[in-house]
């Protein structure tokens, strides 16, 4: 899957973006998704947060991992 870095801690990967603490596990989590896909890296590499993609997006309570 394609991955866009949205900040230095942030990447987009798909319609959500994955939020972590810092750019490392950023930067990890991107390599990953680039060769093995998201469903195996969020678990792996989980996120401290998500979100919609979308301009005013609503937080993901469901799927929040806090």
């Amino acid at each position: 899957m394609v991955t866009m870095r949205v900040s230095s801690t942030e990447v987009q990967a798909g319609d959500i973006i994955y939020v972590f603490a810092q750019s490392a596990d950023a930067n990890a989590f991107q390599e990953c998704v680039s060769a093995l896909g998201v469903k195996y890296c969020e678990l792996e590499l989980p996120p401290l947060d998500k979100r919609y993609a979308q301009a005013g997006s609503v937080e993901l309570d469901s799927v929040s991992t806090q």
